[in-house]
């Protein structure tokens, strides 16, 4: 028979919503950072698929390169935002 005098104080598991949010403006930050520093080329093709949603033949169309170098290109970006952020722990 428990009660809850037998279990201390109840505390939250749950990080307070000002860490959430202090994380989520820290990795937007980096990922930022990160973006603006890749080759153009890269950048421009990450950005067509991720921000306006295009696809790989659409990008290989508009920038007059292959679907083999849109994925590279989009690899190295997705590497690059993944060792930004890393393990961390948010």
């Amino acid at each position: 028979h428990y009660s809850l005098e037998d279990t201390g104080p109840l505390r939250s598991l749950d990080p307070p919503v000002e860490a959430i949010i202090d994380a989520r403006q820290a990795i937007d930050t980096l990922l930022k950072r990160t973006i603006t520093q890749l080759p153009p080329k890269c950048r421009l093709a990450f950005m067509l698929s991720r921000f306006d949603g295009m696809s790989y033949p659409q990008i290989a169309d508009q920038m007059g390169i292959s679907v083999k170098m849109v994925e590279k290109h989009i690899t190295k970006a997705l590497v690059a935002c993944r060792a930004a952020v890393g393990d961390r722990d948010f």
